[in-house]
């Protein structure tokens, strides 16, 4: 009866183990619906300052928090970094439908698309 008893509580002891390892590798560490926001907040403030530049080389694509805008290569890995912490955070990324954009270059000291020329008649 005793050796029952022990392997019952064996049993059960392994079950425990068992359900609480599977408990943990089922929880996602998914990050709070305000802190996704603010991360894509952050990120539009960052797009909408001027991106000054030396060079055509120091102007990027950025590709977060939405559409592809414009940027230097500072802000660029700011944005990198939000975009990795808004993927690793699992937040929901509404998708936007982005156009093709003109490619990026520095213009009197700012980084901007290229825009296509007109044809003149």
């Amino acid at each position: 009866m005793e050796r029952r008893v022990k392997s019952g509580r064996v049993l059960a002891a392994a079950a425990m183990l068992g359900m609480s390892v599977f408990s943990f590798a089922s929880c996602e560490k998914k990050m709070e619906v305000a802190e996704c926001d603010n991360l894509r907040s952050e990120g539009f403030k960052i797009l909408n300052k001027a991106q000054p530049c030396g060079a055509d080389g120091d102007c990027v694509e950025a590709v977060f928090p939405e559409c592809r805008k414009p940027v230097n290569q500072k802000n660029f890995d700011l944005l990198a970094e939000m975009k990795k912490k808004t993927e690793d955070g699992k937040c929901e990324v509404k998708k936007a439908e982005c156009k093709d954009s003109p490619p990026v270059y520095c213009k009197q000291g700012l980084c901007v698309n290229r825009e296509p020329g007109r044809v003149e008649e």
